[in-house]
This record gives C-alpha cells, sequence and structure tokens, in this order.
C-alpha cells in the first residue's frame, strides 16, 4: 500500500535539486514551478478552504482570501492512489503572485473533472485564455483537453471524462496517461496566472494533485516518460 505523507514531508519520489530559480522534478530539471497538494497548503483539515498554496521551486504563492471562493481540501483521495488533492469545484479561484507565459513552456497536471457539461466548462490553468477541458470561454461545446481562447481550440485533444489523468502538454502536443491523444496543434501563446476559475463565469469543476512547469518544450519522448514518472506515485496506468 502507497504510503501518505504530511503536508511538509517530501516524498521519495521526486528528487528536487535547486540551482538558481531551477529545481527538478521527477528526474527532469529546468522545473520552474511545482504546486503539490501535499505540500505548501494553508491547511491539511479535510474539506476546509485552502487560502494558499505554495509551490516547491521558487515559493510563487497562489491565494484566494474569500471563503466561499476557496477551493476546499481532499486528505485522501482514492482517485488519486488516497493522495491529497484540491477540489475546485463552481467558479473556486486561486491567483498567482506570477504569470507565466507558457508558449515556450511544457505543463503536467494531474487532474479529475468532475464535469463534462459543456456549459461548465473545466478551467484548470487560466491568464486571459484558459486550459482545460471542454468548451473553455463560450457555450460552444467543443471537447477535449486542450488550450483555448474564447471557445476556439487551439492544441487540443478529444478526450474528455471524469477520470483522473496525468497530462503533459505543450504548444506541440497534449500525451495523457502516457499515449500522445493530441487532435490539433498551434503556437498560439498562453498566460497562466490563476487556477480553477478564468475569472469570469468559467470554473474549474476539477479536483487537483499537483501542477508542474518546466522551462523548455520537451520533446514527446521526454513527456511520456514523465508521465512514466509521475505514475509511479499515482499508479493510474
Amino acid at each position: 500500500m502507497f504510503k501518505g505523507f504530511n503536508n511538509r514531508q517530501q516524498h521519495s519520489f521526486p528528487n528536487i535539486n535547486f540551482g538558481g530559480n531551477y529545481g527538478q522534478a521527477y528526474n527532469f530539471s529546468r522545473c520552474l514551478l511545482w504546486l503539490d497538494a501535499a505540500y505548501g497548503t494553508s491547511t491539511v483539515v479535510n474539506g476546509a478552504g485552502v487560502s494558499s498554496w505554495v509551490d516547491k521551486i521558487n515559493g510563487v504563492t497562489y491565494s484566494q482570501g474569500t471563503a466561499g471562493a476557496q477551493p476546499t481540501y481532499v486528505a485522501s483521495d482514492a482517485n488519486f492512489n488516497n493522495l491529497p488533492a484540491l477540489s475546485f469545484s463552481g467558479l473556486r479561484l486561486m491567483v498567482g503572485s506570477n504569470t507565466f507565459g507558457l508558449g515556450s513552456l511544457t505543463h503536467a497536471i494531474v487532474v479529475r473533472a468532475t464535469s463534462t457539461l459543456a456549459t461548465q466548462h473545466n478551467v484548470i490553468l487560466a491568464g486571459g485564455s484558459a486550459i482545460g477541458f471542454g468548451g473553455l470561454g463560450s457555450a460552444a461545446a467543443a471537447t477535449g483537453y486542450g488550450y483555448y481562447n474564447n471557445g476556439n481550440a487551439f492544441t487540443k485533444t478529444n478526450i474528455e471524462d471524469t477520470a483522473m489523468h496525468i497530462i503533459i502538454a505543450n504548444r506541440n502536443f497534449v500525451i495523457i496517461d502516457g499515449i500522445n491523444q493530441t487532435s490539433q496543434t498551434s503556437a498560439t501563446t498562453f498566460l497562466f496566472s490563476q487556477i480553477g476559475s478564468d475569472g469570469g463565469n468559467n470554473g474549474a469543476n476539477s479536483v487537483i494533485a499537483e501542477i508542474l512547469l518546466y522551462d523548455y518544450l520537451m520533446s514527446e519522448t521526454d513527456a511520456i516518460q514523465l508521465s512514466s514518472n509521475i505514475n509511479a506515485k499515482y499508479q493510474k496506468y
């Protein structure tokens, strides 16, 4: 059985080696941001609102001062191998102290959408545009995980369900659970400054265990290996 960890322990799967503004996560270097629900949350009380979430690499903080807009802490989620996660239901939102341009970055997300209704959109990351499942930014019935702007899909897949997924993506591809599921690509640049909502009417309706950013366009081969490394922790596939 997988052993749990408290909120400030760094478990044995990913080693962190700091060098300037970069760290190593899941045996890949040049990690800029690493949000892990097992670390850096303002509370570890199951069902309590989370007012802040601090990343492991540079201490970037995502926060929400309004209690009703805070994600809730899930101390042990069977969908994530009984590890912690944050539940972003409705329009719950956390805003970051940094803004990242994702055009030349690779992101990894361990996530489960709780709804696939086109009108609920599942905005996971946002900052002027949105990343997540569905017709983000409009009521258009666009489907699949990807980068969206005003309902228009750019890099995307056709995968959309309520299962937990390990997603590795950049402007060239989307790897879901170790398989390249890309149906469309684009060089469009996206900004990321907030989690869980685009600040408007589109919320995440998702449960999130981890978010990572790597400061380069990872190759497909490396992205598949990264997914495998993360899977050693979550046992999805």
